[in-house]
């Protein structure tokens, strides 16, 4: 249905709380993110179980993406990870709940016009420097909203004080 219809911008939600990804649906999914040139908004609230492919789909550039809402219900600490090779140069909102993001995706190409990032539960595995994350977030010229939670971690904790 996708290949037929005319060329207008996708939004990509799915807010099932307590209910397991359907295949269809993650079929449904994965078949309209490999629309990238016309994926607009993306939001995900699901179990890190459910989200893995998702995810790993979530790559490479998304020439008109503005949004991106990921939370991982189980709020466990998860290998979920966006990779390197993301890309969104108009991306605004970037919200992550227990999804770590590999700090080649915060190039300056896909995090300048950032207005709104939100970062909660990262798992330690996916921590950065502090002193690359001021530097990244001098670089955010519109930035108005900031949020970094991070999984309490004793060396991380020393690290940023």
């Amino acid at each position: 249905m996708l290949a037929h219809s005319p060329p207008l911008p996708l939004i990509i939600d799915f807010f099932e709380e307590g209910h397991d990804l359907a295949a269809e649906d993650e079929a449904n999914i994965l078949l309209a993110l490999q629309h990238r040139d016309r994926v607009r908004r993306i939001r995900l609230v699901m179990p890190a179980s459910n989200a893995g492919n998702l995810i790993t789909a979530i790559d490479d550039e998304f020439p008109i993406l503005e949004y991106l809402f990921i939370v991982d219900m189980t709020r466990g600490n998860t290998s979920l990870v966006l990779l390197k090779t993301f890309q969104a140069p108009h991306l605004r909102r970037l919200m992550l709940w227990g999804v770590a993001i590999h700090v080649g995706a915060l190039s300056p190409t896909t995090t300048c016009g950032l207005v709104t990032l939100f970062l909660d539960n990262i798992p330690p595995s996916a921590y950065f420097p502090p002193n690359d994350l001021i530097l990244w977030l001098s670089l955010l010229p519109h930035l108005e909203i900031l949020g970094i939670i991070l999984i309490p971690n004793n060396v991380i904790d020393g690290q940023l004080l």
